[in-house]
């Protein structure tokens, strides 16, 4: 395993040099910031507004759990200055740009936020508390508005260091932009308020956050962590808690395959919906198009009765 990461790294450098003797970029002047997806990339791109060239890596659909940097993408990240991350487990493939382009940074964008830990089923993970163990801290801290806003003033500081000629633009952006989310975290908050049901279960522990600002329980999950298939055992263990808690919904994830999902759900007899931690594609194509996109699904999954 050990050898393979070297030759891939290998692989990844010699692309680089090879990217650094094509000729000058075409590409708008001055330094580059990059994100790893799509969330930070709308954050950012709110916060730069037409100072800086904002790049995201992750493709649209594809998964940061399980995500692999191509060569062709670090290609195109010459001239980034900086990589703005999630980190905790999700994104440190972006360590490979930090190696093979010395002069890119990467800031994990995490500063002032209180981490959630991963909760997680017993079979799984080295450190047990009670009925559960737990497996370091839930990356997916952006799925709350108040974590957002503190995303946004912790890109805002980077990118003023970078650019420190344009401050009062950078601050003057980043203060409208925070009022913007105010108003979206309210806005959910009157459609949540009212919901007769307040139990979930989702995919894997993507929405604790979430929940933890609208007033929601997260009960249980249907993958132990991205990317594992569930044993028999949690499987039967879910099913108990479905119908402990009254949960009247699953919600699965666009990134991840959902057919196993699918069959648990018709088994039960519960109703099966889609939530999209990422966005980026129509009708979510900005940070607060996609929580008020996850606040409609939720809503009206936990209002059927």
């Amino acid at each position: 395993m050990k050898k393979t990461a070297i030759f891939g790294l290998l692989a990844v450098s010699l692309l680089v040099c090879h990217a650094c003797s094509d000729g000058p970029s075409t590409d708008r002047a001055g330094p580059k910031v990059a994100t790893t997806i799509f969330p930070l990339y709308d954050i950012a791109r709110n916060i730069v507004g037409d100072k800086l060239e904002v790049l995201e890596i992750l493709p649209p659909g594809a998964s940061p759990h399980t995500y692999e940097l191509t060569p062709q993408q670090v290609k195109r990240l010459q001239g980034v200055v900086i990589v703005f991350s999630i980190g905790h487990g999700l994104d440190d493939w972006t360590r490979t740009i930090v190696n093979v382009l010395p002069d890119v940074r990467r800031a994990i964008v995490d500063k002032g936020i209180n981490l959630r830990e991963l909760s997680l089923p017993e079979e799984h993970s080295p450190h047990r508390e009670g009925n559960h163990r737990h497996g370091g801290e839930n990356p997916h801290y952006w799925l709350s508005i108040d974590n957002g806003k503190t995303i946004a003033e912790n890109i805002a500081a980077e990118i003023i260091r970078i650019d420190p000629d344009n401050e009062s633009q950078y601050t003057a952006n980043l203060d409208a932009y925070l009022l913007k989310l105010e108003a979206t975290k309210e806005e959910i908050e009157r459609r949540l308020r009212v919901l007769p049901h307040k139990k979930m279960i989702t995919f894997h522990d993507a929405w604790a956050y979430y929940a933890d600002e609208f007033g929601l329980e997260v009960v249980g999950a249907f993958e132990p962590f991205p990317g594992k298939h569930p044993t028999p055992r949690h499987l039967a263990e879910l099913h108990e808690t479905a119908r402990a808690h009254d949960v009247r919904a699953v919600f699965s994830e666009p990134q991840l395959s959902s057919e196993t999902i699918a069959s648990f759900v018709n088994d039960i007899g519960l109703k099966l919906y889609v939530l999209d931690p990422l966005g980026g594609v129509e009708g979510r194509n900005s940070y607060i198009e996609l929580m008020k996109y996850n606040t409609d699904i939720i809503a009206e999954a936990l209002s059927n009765e």
